[in-house]
């Protein structure tokens, strides 16, 4: 019987993930297919914000972080959480993003929903939502890449690599490597090959330098 409700949430889960909030929201309220007249194709909570403005962006935005919080939190009441089912079950919602049954499996980069997964996790081990936290206003603030999607690469990457470190939960941990590398790629196999890659060190700061 247990199996049976590890199945249930993990294709709620994917199913969830698989529902492109932001191209749905942008589409519906805004007219706008924002994978169509976005550069980078993403159909993403952040080309919600460019394409359609604050409001729908501000939806997108939570019902990203909501469709990977909700099946996840829901099922600790009801799967037991030491079990590698459980770590494909944190992670089914990011990989139904990435690869959504309802859009041709061409997805997004899954961000939010990470997020949102996480936030449920926090229920069972905190530290994993306050790692990438850290590290995307580490990237964000202090050592900042061009073109940002390689931000993205480089937070997941040690999102992964210090999860396996610190988390003393291997399911949970199991669970973040599957997120990480998932994200990782959707990020690197997608960048655009012919950009050149730029690093600063506390950018603001050198902004006011040059003033």
């Amino acid at each position: 019987m247990i199996i049976f409700y590890y199945v249930v949430f993990i294709l709620l889960g994917y199913l969830s993930g698989s529902l492109l909030w932001s191209r749905i929201i942008a589409k519906i309220f805004c007219g706008h297919n924002i994978v169509e007249e976005n550069s980078d194709k993403n159909p993403g909570a952040a080309n919600v914000f460019k394409t359609c403005g604050v409001p729908a962006g501000i939806a997108a935005l939570v019902c990203d972080l909501l469709k990977g919080f909700l099946p996840v939190f829901i099922s600790f009441f009801f799967v037991p959480t030491s079990s590698f089912l459980f770590s494909l079950l944190v992670s089914s919602p990011v990989l139904g993003h990435i690869f959504p049954i309802f859009f041709r499996f061409k997805g997004g980069k899954a961000i939010a929903v990470s997020f949102g997964v996480l936030l449920a996790l926090s229920y069972m081990t905190p530290l994993p939502l306050i790692l990438l936290i850290v590290l995307y206003i580490f990237f964000s603030l202090i050592v900042v890449f061009k073109p940002h999607v390689w931000r993205s690469v480089v937070v997941y990457v040690l999102f992964g690599f210090l999860s396996a470190l610190f988390v003393d939960n291997i399911f949970a941990v199991a669970a973040c490597v599957i997120i990480a590398v998932a994200v990782f790629l959707r990020h690197y196999i997608t960048r655009d090959r012919n950009d050149s890659i730029t690093v600063t060190l506390f950018p603001r700061a050198s902004d006011n330098s040059k003033k």
